[in-house]
């Protein structure tokens, strides 16, 4: 399995989010560590005093999770739906390249124990799915 593949396992098997999957998710949207220091970085930082930022409540806070979406996936639209009679939220981001002639293909999902483990899941679907996209084209153009 890969490691993105784990983290999905780990956040779908998840019963409510924690800082461990905060930093995993971290970690693999490019923030690092200063331990000596004891600060996260951000992956785009402009200036020192941007840089250093508490690492952000990904799996707990949808609002976290809604910044992630914007940073990352620009443009595309999140939504959240709680899945009748079962303990299970469905999350989903749909891409603003939206052909509304072919539907099969509108974006990613996930689903999980609470909102923002289920839309943390979608994005990383979301990101698999445009660098799987990215491989199969042909170089220097359209499939």
């Amino acid at each position: 399995m890969s490691d993105q593949a784990d983290l999905i396992a780990k956040l779908s098997e998840a019963t409510v989010g924690s800082r461990e999957l905060d930093r995993e998710l971290a970690e693999r949207f490019g923030w690092k560590f200063h331990g000596n220091l004891r600060f996260w970085m951000k992956p785009d930082w402009w200036t020192p005093l941007e840089a250093i930022e508490g690492l952000p409540h990904f799996t707990t806070s949808v609002d976290a999770t809604l910044a992630l979406i914007e940073k990352r996936l620009p443009g595309w639209s999140p939504s959240i739906v709680k899945v009748l009679h079962e303990p299970v939220w469905m999350g989903e981001v749909v891409s603003p390249d939206l052909d509304e002639d072919d539907i099969s293909e509108v974006g990613a999902d996930g689903s999980a124990a609470t909102p923002a483990l289920a839309l943390c899941i979608a994005i990383l679907n979301a990101l698999q799915d445009q660098q799987i996209d990215a491989a199969l084209k042909p170089e220097g153009g359209e499939t």
